[in-house]
């Protein structure tokens, strides 16, 4: 089976998965493509701009026609919205893969629901702002997409997930799925929480001197850019995934003390092996878009 004979079925057509499928029609990446939101107006406008086939019916429609379902609700809707399609008629589905940036505990309960069909699929890339509204055919152009298989997931699905990263014009890494959320809260998740600091920070400091807040340019836009995103976004990454994150903010909070007890040369020294530890990161990233993180 390949991606590009199959009907792909999406549900949920804001950021990500609005996304997916404008670059699948735009592409020819698949068959067809069709989708189902909960907002009406959502599949109109998804319709209207060519990103899908088909934008009408009922969830059980999806599925029953779908050779391929791609689950991109928030997080943490992604297994009730499994368990609904699974009690749909869906014996024409081949693959199952959700878009959460979290894996253990909703790929868990997909996988014992989907078993074989199922495939967890994280593309790394986003926007500040969320919404179909926003989506873009070139919004997966360069980035990774996480593959993560569990251990029911056939071979042949995980292939599917593969050939649907290229397909968005990303490039794709299989992870077990501690792996993958051990990679995402040290490289996407701590990352918001940290950009969230900045902002709170100045706002207290800044009291009496809001005239000054003109002197906020590129490099306080840039650090804070995360904490634009949508709160409930944070919180459900926070839930997901928070056992991993938390050591991450407490070493951060022990390296804060570090520099605010150091010397001038010290600082130098710290500062020198951040700079040299980023260029090593990201010039060993596959993901070379820098243009935000997953929704």
């Amino acid at each position: 089976m390949r991606l590009k004979d199959c009907h792909v079925g999406i549900v949920g057509l804001g950021l990500i998965g609005g996304s997916i499928a404008c670059a699948l029609k735009t592409r020819g990446g698949a068959r067809k493509v069709s989708g189902w939101d909960v907002d009406e107006e959502v599949m109109k406008f998804a319709k209207e701009r060519g990103f899908i086939d088909n934008g009408d019916g009922t969830l059980e429609e999806l599925v029953s026609s779908s050779d391929v379902l791609v689950i991109a609700v928030p997080a943490g809707e992604i297994v009730d919205v499994g368990r609904k399609a699974y009690l749909c008629p869906n014996g024409n589905v081949k693959a199952v893969m959700d878009t959460g940036s979290a894996k253990r505990r909703v790929g868990g309960a997909l996988s014992e629901l989907w078993r074989e069909r199922y495939v967890g699929f994280h593309p790394m890339a986003g926007r500040e702002n969320g919404g179909i509204n926003n989506a873009s055919c070139d919004l997966f152009q360069g980035a990774l997409c996480a593959v993560v298989p569990f251990a029911h997931t056939s071979e042949e699905v995980v292939e599917i997930a593969e050939e649907l990263a290229s397909a968005l014009g990303g490039s794709s890494l299989r992870m077990d799925p501690l792996s993958h959320d051990r990679a995402a809260a040290c490289l996407s998740h701590f990352p918001m929480l940290l950009s969230m600091v900045l902002p709170l920070v100045a706002a207290e400091q800044m009291k009496g001197l809001e005239g000054l807040f003109s002197m906020a340019s590129g490099g306080f836009r840039d650090t804070s850019r995360l904490s634009s995103g949508p709160s409930w976004l944070v919180a459900q990454m926070w839930e997901q995934n928070q056992d991993l994150i938390r050591p991450l903010l407490l070493r951060a909070e022990s390296l804060l003390g570090e520099i605010a007890g150091s010397s001038t040369d010290e600082v130098i020294k710290m500062a020198q092996k951040a700079k040299s530890c980023r260029e090593k990161i990201l010039g060993m990233s596959v993901n070379k878009r820098g243009d935000g993180d997953e929704q």
